[in-house]
């Protein structure tokens, strides 16, 4: 199967993307310092049936690394722009990690979220505050951009065995090229400081929630050792959320596709064809205060596993 590698210009700067297949579109938003790639081991499979686009975000992969406010609204803007060049709607949407919360806006609160027909995000980021002390002392005291281009580049090597995350030796070559083009610093540094401060987190996807109007059916992938947003966060959302589907990956870190490409493609598959699902719930204000970020005790997380089972019927 082809993969066709385009180009266009949004108001920001030029989009990057790579289409495999036919059918009902179904975009791959990927996560931070990260690019189209990281869907290799799933893309072709996911294809079968359906048009896999797969963009790099403004200041990642091969698109371009303008100057830039590099928040999710931003970055949210300059994917609604590129939809829209593309004529996309009633798409299937699945982002990873930042690429997650990107997703969780565009569904919620932008102003293609009556287009998006199912949403899946793989350990996203917007559920909790906490998140990997290496990432707060990033935002904390602008440690990227003090260091440079080229120190991202190396820096993402490490950062990849440190997530145990697979990546193939010409994989490892492409991503520390990738991060060490001019502005690459810079676009990742900025895109931290929009999310993230020495405390941790700072945008919430019950923010979201409580303002939206509606919230397509949803599906979370995560694994139970993931060093950068914990597990638990997992027990945040299934338990606050009615309606959402959840698989979990006991022996996992932060890329469940990668990790587990097979099981993660037969899920999502699962997912998407499935003809009876329930809508997810859009909770209350008053049930959960989006600045009280919640705790779990060991108890509570254990209660998991009556919410882990997939929610929907094919």
């Amino acid at each position: 199967m082809n993969e066709r590698h385009s180009s266009i210009a949004v108001r920001e700067g030029d989009i990057h993307w790579v289409e495999i297949g036919k059918g009902r579109p179904l975009v791959l938003l990927h996560g931070l310092a990260d690019s189209h790639r990281t869907w290799s081991r799933v893309a072709h499979f996911l294809a079968r049936d359906r048009c896999v686009l797969m963009p790099d975000l403004l200041g990642h992969g091969l698109s371009s690394r303008p100057r830039g406010s590099y928040t999710v609204e931003w970055h949210a803007a300059a994917i609604e722009e590129w939809m829209d060049a593309l004529q996309l709607i009633d798409v299937d949407m699945v982002g990873h990690s930042y690429g997650g919360g990107i997703a969780q806006f565009l569904s919620l609160k932008g102003k293609k979220r009556n287009s998006v027909r199912r949403l899946g995000l793989i350990s996203p980021g917007g559920i909790g505050q906490e998140v990997a002390a290496t990432i707060r002392m990033v935002a904390a005291i602008n440690l990227l951009e003090k260091l440079g281009d080229s120190a991202l580049g190396i820096g993402t090597i490490w950062a990849s065995k440190w997530l145990k995350c697979p990546l193939t030796k010409e994989e490892k070559s492409f991503v520390r090229w990738m991060n060490s083009m001019p502005g690459s610093a810079a676009a990742v540094s900025r895109t931290i400081k929009g999310v993230v401060n020495w405390r941790g987190q700072t945008k919430s996807l019950w923010n979201q929630l409580h303002q939206a109007t509606q919230c397509p059916p949803l599906i979370v992938f995560w694994g139970e050792k993931d060093p950068i947003v914990p597990f638990h966060h997992a027990v945040e959302l299934v338990k606050q959320v009615p309606g959402v589907s959840l698989v979990r990956f006991p022996d996992c870190g932060h890329h469940p596709h990668k990790e587990y490409p097979e099981l993660f493609v037969g899920s999502l598959s699962r997912f998407l064809r499935a003809q009876k699902l329930s809508p997810v719930v859009v909770v209350p204000k008053s049930i959960v205060s989006h600045n009280k970020w919640l705790r779990w005790s060991r108890g509570e997380r254990r209660n998991l596993e009556q919410h882990s089972l997939l929610q929907f019927s094919s």
